[in-house]
């Protein structure tokens, strides 16, 4: 069984998943504020992301690969976004870790269909209907983002069983 690492990368709440593709991911959230600036926060997220990957060895990290286009983002947080996706591939490469990112459109047409209207709602509902315990939306988008991975990385049959019977049940709660 393949292990996967799926982050859904923020400075103020980085979602994690992390799993083979049977059953729930481990499913939990950080964040990297950086008291004394984006330097700061990004050595943070440096050791976490190490510790991670030595304490859980997973067998390919994916990450949300940073988006800007069409949303006003300072360049702060351009910034820090991509340097934590820098250090993603850094830490990566540093323990042989098989490493990819993913575009938020495509693991989103992947995981939550292709007709979907709020992806962060959306996805909580989603993780809700497979028993995934999330406690925000980060932690959802990190689920869709590990359920993406499986899917094109993992155990895809496993994964589709999965969706399959989510869907289905949330077909017959909104016919309820």
């Amino acid at each position: 069984m393949k292990v996967i690492l799926a982050l859904d990368l923020s400075k103020h709440c980085t979602g994690w998943a992390i799993g083979g593709g049977v059953g729930s991911p481990l499913v939990d959230s950080v964040s990297f504020d950086g008291r004394y600036g984006r330097g700061d926060a990004l050595a943070g997220y440096f050791a976490w992301l190490r510790d991670r990957l030595l304490t859980n060895s997973p067998d390919l990290v994916v990450y949300e690969a940073p988006i800007f286009s069409g949303v006003p983002t300072s360049a702060d947080k351009m910034m820090l976004l991509v340097g934590m996706a820098a250090i993603t591939e850094a830490v990566c490469s540093m323990k042989s870790t098989r490493m990819i990112s993913v575009a938020a459109p495509t693991w989103r047409k992947a995981f939550l269909g292709p007709k979907w209207q709020d992806a962060k709602p959306e996805a909580e509902r989603l993780c809700s209907l497979l028993g995934w315990k999330t406690t925000n939306p980060d932690e959802a988008e990190a689920c869709g983002v590990w359920a993406w991975a499986h899917l094109n990385h993992g155990d895809a049959d496993a994964m589709r069983g999965q969706l399959s019977r989510a869907r289905v049940r949330g077909m017959e709660s909104a016919d309820a």
